[in-house]
């Protein structure tokens, strides 16, 4: 926010640029925690052999998280698929 903006333009613009401030503030802190995750999923595979590293990047969405299952699924049917014709 400008000094202008401040002085001159609407009261609420404070509160705006207050809760865009906000905003990012958390998403910011979303992004270090996701990656302090993936540090410490990459050190402790380093570590251990039970800890796998994933292979893609965790979904962050309930779509993601849908569109994962049903790729699981779709695998699974095309495994079943190709072990009843043999």
């Amino acid at each position: 926010m400008t000094p202008e903006q401040f002085w001159d333009d609407d009261v609420e613009l404070i509160n705006y640029y207050s809760k865009a401030e906000e905003i990012r503030q958390i998403k910011l802190n979303n992004q270090l925690w996701l990656q302090g995750a993936y540090i410490q999923m990459a050190i402790g595979s380093c570590l251990s052999k039970s800890v796998k590293y994933p292979k893609q990047p965790i979904p962050m969405s309930q779509t993601e998280i849908e569109n994962k299952k049903q790729q699981k699924v779709e695998r699974l049917r095309k495994a079943l698929k190709a072990k009843s014709i043999k």
